[in-house]
C-alpha cells in the first residue's frame, strides 16, 4: 500500500470511529430525553383537543370517550372544591384510575400541585412505576370544579435503549468494516492512476516514454490524456534533437575526414619545398588544398546554421540561380565536349536560402559532369501542382552502382571522369541532408543507362 493510501485510510478510519462513538453516546444520552419530550408534547396536544371539544359544547362523557379511543389515553375525572383535602383528592383520583383498569405502585398529587390546579393551571407529572416496568405521564387539567387526569402509559425504555444502543454499536462496527472495504477499493482506484503517473514520470526521465492507459471518465483520465500528449511532444522533440545531433556529428565526421587529404597534401608538399624537390607545381597544389579546406569549413558552418535554425529564408529566383550554377560548371569544365540540354522555366520563385540552394544545385550538376558517359546532361525545371520540380540526368556505364549507398558519405561508385571535378563522395550525402533539413523531396533512379536525380520543392502556402 502506498503512503498516500495509508494516509487516506487512517483519515477515513479516524472519521468512522469518531462518528460511530459520537452516535452511540448521543443515542444513549439523549434518546430517552427526546422520547419523553415527544410524549409530553403529544399529551399536551391531546389535552388541548379535549378542552376544545368541551368548549364547543360536547358533553364530558362523549369528549372523554372520543379522546380515549382516538389517542390511546385514559381520562379520569374527580370533583373538588376549596374545602376538599389533599388526601381525599388523591384517593378519588386513584379510585377513578382503578375503575379505568389502571393500578398504581407509586402515585401522589402534592399539595402545591393541587393549589395550582385550584388556580386553573395545568400540571404535568411523570410517575415511575418501578416494579411494573412502566411510567404514567399524567396531565392534570382543571375545568370548573372538575380535574381531568389525562394519562398515557410510558414504557420503561431505558433497557430498550441500552439494547438498541448496543445493537446500533454492533451495526455501526459492521458498517464501518463494510465502509472500509468499499473505501479501500475506492482509494485503490484513485491511487492506481497516481502510481501510473509516477511510472510515466520515471519513463520520461529514463527517456523511454510509455503512454498512460486510464479509463475513468473523470478528471484523472483528462490528466492522463494531457500527460500522454505532453509525452508524445517531448518524445518528438527529443527524437528531432537526437536526429539533429546525429546529423551534426555525421557532418563533423565527414568534414574532418575530408580535411585529412588537403592537410596531408599541404604537409607533404611543404616538406618537398623544404627538401628542394619542388618542380614548380607544389605551391599551386598547396593553394588548391587550402581552397578545398576553406570550402569544407564553409560547408560545416552552413550546416551548423541550418541545424540551429539560423537560416533566414527569402524569395529566390531559382531559374536564375540554376543558370548561374550551370555557367560556373561550364567554365570549370571548359575543355569538355559535354552539352547541357536545358529546359528551364523562367522566373520560378521559391522560399529558400541562397547559399544552401547553391550547394545543392552545384553538387548535383558537378556530379553529373563527373560521372556522365554520354554527350548530354539533361536539366529540367518547371512548376507543377505539388511544387517546383528540378530534374537532372546523365548517361552512365557502371553496372556496380548501388543506389542504396550513393547518399552515404564517401561512397564513390566509380572514379571521376573529370580531373577538375574530382571529389571524395560527400556531395550527394550533403545534398540528401540539406534536402531533408529544408523539407524538400529528394529522389533518384536509373532507366536505360540513364541516372536521374529529382528534387521537389513544395509550394509556400
Amino acid at each position: 500500500m502506498s503512503k498516500l493510501s495509508k494516509k487516506l485510510m487512517i483519515v477515513v478510519i479516524s472519521i468512522l470511529i469518531i462518528s460511530t462513538t459520537l452516535t452511540t453516546i448521543l443515542n444513549i444520552s439523549f434518546s430517552k430525553k427526546y422520547y419523553l419530550h415527544q410524549k409530553r408534547k403529544e399529551i399536551t396536544e391531546i389535552s388541548d383537543s379535549f378542552i376544545t371539544m368541551l368548549d364547543h359544547g360536547e358533553s364530558e362523557e362523549k369528549a372523554i370517550t372520543t379522546i380515549e379511543e382516538a389517542n390511546k389515553v385514559i381520562i379520569a375525572e374527580v370533583q373538588f372544591d376549596h374545602d376538599t383535602e389533599e388526601e381525599t383528592i388523591n384517593q378519588n383520583i386513584q379510585q377513578a384510575f382503578t375503575e379505568k383498569g389502571i393500578g398504581f405502585q407509586r402515585y401522589w398529587l402534592w399539595d402545591q400541585d393541587f393549589e395550582l390546579l385550584t388556580q386553573g393551571e395545568r400540571q404535568l407529572r411523570l410517575y415511575n412505576q418501578e416494579k411494573l416496568n412502566y411510567s404514567l405521564l399524567i396531565n392534570y387539567v382543571p375545568v370548573g370544579n372538575s380535574i381531568f387526569a389525562i394519562t398515557t402509559i410510558v414504557p420503561n425504555i431505558e433497557d430498550a435503549f441500552m439494547i438498541s444502543s448496543g445493537l446500533l454499536m454492533v451495526i455501526n462496527i459492521l458498517m464501518t468494516f463494510v465502509a472500509l472495504l468499499l473505501i479501500s477499493l475506492f482509494i485503490r482506484d484513485i491511487t492506481k492512476p497516481l502510481k501510473l503517473f509516477e511510472l510515466f514520470a520515471q519513463s520520461l526521465e529514463d527517456g523511454s516514454y510509455e503512454p498512460i492507459e486510464i479509463h475513468t471518465n473523470d478528471e484523472l483520465e483528462q490528466v492522463a490524456n494531457s500527460l500522454n500528449s505532453m509525452g508524445e511532444k517531448l518524445t518528438e522533440s527529443n527524437n528531432a534533437l537526437s536526429n539533429k545531433n546525429k546529423q551534426m556529428a555525421d557532418l563533423l565526421e565527414d568534414v574532418t575526414h575530408e580535411l585529412k587529404t588537403p592537410i596531408s597534401l599541404i604537409r607533404l608538399y611543404t616538406q618537398g619545398i623544404k627538401d628542394g624537390i619542388d618542380d614548380g607545381s607544389f605551391l599551386d597544389t598547396i593553394s588548391d588544398a587550402n581552397d578545398q579546406m576553406a570550402k569544407d569549413i564553409d560547408r560545416l558552418l552552413l550546416m551548423s546554421k541550418i541545424d540551429r535554425d539560423e537560416i533566414v529564408l527569402s524569395s529566390i529566383n531559382i531559374s536564375t540561380q540554376l543558370e548561374e550554377n550551370i555557367n560556373k560548371v561550364k567554365i570549370m569544365n571548359s575543355q569538355s565536349q559535354l552539352e547541357f540540354k536545358q529546359n528551364i522555366e523562367d522566373n520560378v520563385y521559391i522560399k529558400s536560402h541562397k547559399d544552401s540552394l547553391d550547394t545543392i544545385l552545384l553538387n548535383l550538376i558537378t556530379n553529373a559532369v563527373k560521372y556522365g558517359t554520354g554527350e548530354f546532361i539533361d536539366i529540367l525545371l518547371n512548376t507543377q501542382n505539388d511544387g517546383v520540380h528540378f530534374v537532372i540526368s546523365n548517361q552512365f556505364q557502371n553496372d556496380n552502382l548501388d543506389l542504396n549507398k550513393i547518399t552515404q558519405p564517401y561512397y564513390v561508385g566509380e572514379a571521376s571522369r573529370n580531373k577538375e571535378l574530382s571529389g571524395t563522395g560527400l556531395g550527394l550525402s550533403l545534398v540528401s541532408k540539406m534536402c531533408e533539413t529544408f523539407g524538400y523531396s529528394f529522389k533518384y533512379w536509373t532507366h536505360n543507362n540513364q541516372i536521374y536525380f529529382e528534387i521537389v520543392i513544395p509550394h509556400v502556402t
